[in-house]
């Protein structure tokens, strides 16, 4: 059968994924650095974060799986709920970000709003409200 097969391609694309957060990751802990010296505590920090999520994401999908048994049917629609749900949450995370400079998109919008003499946005957090692709 395909089992291994589909086995090993998944193995592969979660190696992948592995690698591609730990790449970023450094990066994205040192922005949340307001010293250089502390980028040792803010790591140490997330890493526990992300063993604590693994387990508690472990447990629920295993008590998940319990109630819903072994139906095709439900563990499509649970997967298809959870799905959805992790883009609403990826949408609202993506939301909250505020750069500390303006990207293509949103020097757009405060060049727009400039141009047209409506009041242009303050600062970072004023385009990152008006982005409206979020």
């Amino acid at each position: 059968s395909l089992f291994l097969l589909i086995a090993a391609m998944a193995n592969a694309l979660k190696q992948m994924a592995m690698l591609t957060s730990s790449a970023t990751r450094n990066t994205i802990y040192k922005s949340f650095s307001t010293k250089s010296d502390n980028i040792g505590d803010i790591t140490a920090k997330g890493e526990a974060q992300i063993a604590v999520i693994d387990i508690v994401g472990m447990a629920i999908g295993i008590a998940i799986s319990r109630v819903i048994g072994t139906s095709r049917p439900k563990i499509v629609c649970v997967f298809l709920a959870l799905s959805l749900l992790d883009l609403y949450c990826v949408f609202r995370e993506i939301g909250s970000v505020v750069f500390s400079s303006l990207n293509f998109e949103r020097a757009g919008i405060v060049l727009h709003k400039l141009f047209r003499g409506t009041d242009p946005a303050q600062g970072p957090q004023d385009a990152a409200l008006a982005d409206p692709r979020l």
